[in-house]
């Protein structure tokens, strides 16, 4: 057991082993705590990176060896995607740099922002956002494993970055939607992302059981997720908000009544060998989709593509949309999209609420049609009357 001592400042110091030098003397590097339980965590800290085969050996560890710790240490228990997510950041955008081969003691917030400004001079934008984040993440954690005092990512600036706004479907694309010639199911993969909100991955994990006819629902509690080319079912949702169940409006319960009749195997949406999409069945289905929808929409025999720049993702946006002019308040708003955050679903109803050219109409109608409130009886008895509204 480590050996506490307590130091003049009052902080309480304890040193302890982290490797072997290559002839064979131990490593031993200093900790430090405001309290002993401060002092304890640290030490199990490095005690379960050394089980899990991370090590550290001295204060001249870089960047790019301690983010490699990092990640296998920290960001083994995360979903798949966000782990992948950032392991591509560390590689693509880190390890890469010039700052990566630096020790971290070296390491200053100018070094890190010319980074950071650097990617935006490439036209970077949402790899930004993850950048700083996993630099921070990475600096905090250096810090809590005493390899440096304070953070230079801490102070990091984001560009002021202007990204498009997510949109909902353009009626050219509803009347298409209507209009095409799609397949039972590939108009059941449309609607559910279209008038439930469904993420393309809760989509593709869905079967016959998750839908209740009579009560006009369907249950979200899984999802596939892409490793590679190969899809994977996983049982649970993108976080513990997405397990949700969504109730179906009747354009979406008359069409899935008629459909589910005619599937019969246990999953909505299988390959012709009965197994679960993989990343290019899914880009299939989607471009199959797109090229059904552009021959609704364009003239016969017309070589325009009117329709570009649809996603599975704009489906879901779309549903927001819906729910805000159909007057569904926000916390309900949340729960129904899975939203683990309410300021992803507030992002969407404020910019609605931005773009809305019927303030004036809504308030009318909030305010005048209302029955009118008659006001109290004056001396002579008389009623005074709401003025109507014009």
């Amino acid at each position: 057991m480590a050996k506490y001592t307590k130091r003049s400042d009052g902080r309480y110091r304890a040193d302890v082993t982290v490797g072997m030098s290559a002839d064979g003397k131990r490593i031993r590097k200093t900790l430090y705590g405001l309290t002993i339980k401060e002092l304890d965590a640290k030490i199990a800290d490095i005690k379960s990176m050394q089980n899990k085969g991370v090590t550290i050996s001295d204060n001249k560890i870089t960047l790019g060896q301690w983010a490699q710790t990092w990640l296998e240490a920290y960001k083994q228990g995360v979903a798949y995607n966000t782990r992948e997510l950032y392991r591509h950041v560390i590689e693509k955008h880190i390890n890469t740099a010039d700052v990566a081969c630096l020790p971290l003691t070296k390491i200053k917030t100018v070094d890190l922002q010319s980074l950071v400004n650097k990617k935006q001079d490439e036209g970077l934008t949402r790899t930004i956002d993850m950048l700083v984040l996993t630099l921070r993440q990475i600096f905090d954690q250096a810090v809590e494993n005493d390899l440096i005092y304070k953070s230079p990512a801490k102070s990091l600036k984001k560009p002021q970055i202007k990204t498009a706004p997510k949109r909902a479907l353009y009626d050219i694309e509803k009347q298409a939607i209507e209009k095409a010639a799609l397949s039972d199911n590939k108009r059941a993969f449309v609607y559910l992302g279209m008038y439930a909100g469904l993420r393309r991955g809760e989509i593709l994990a869905l079967t016959k059981g998750d839908f209740d006819i009579k009560d006009k629902t369907v249950t979200v509690s899984k999802t596939i997720i892409f490793k590679g080319n190969t899809g994977e079912l996983q049982h649970f949702p993108k976080s513990e908000a997405g397990f949700r169940t969504v109730p179906m409006p009747s354009i979406l319960l008359d069409f899935m009544i008629e459909y589910l009749k005619t599937v019969d195997r246990v999953y909505l949406f299988t390959t012709a060998k009965g197994e679960l999409f993989s990343k290019t069945a899914m880009h299939r289905l989607w471009r199959s989709i797109l090229c059904k929808l552009n021959k609704a929409a364009a003239p016969k025999d017309s070589k325009i593509k009117p329709i570009s720049g649809l996603t599975p993702h704009i489906l879901r946006h779309e549903y927001a949309t819906s729910l805000y002019y159909a007057g569904v308040d926000i916390k309900t708003a949340q729960k129904l999209l899975g939203h683990s955050d309410i300021k992803m679903t507030l992002a969407v109803y404020t910019h609605l609420e931005q773009d809305n050219n019927d303030v004036t109409e809504k308030l009318d109608k909030l305010y005048c049609g209302k029955n009118a409130v008659n006001a109290p009886n004056d001396d002579d008895g008389a009623k005074e009357k709401t003025p109507e509204c014009s």
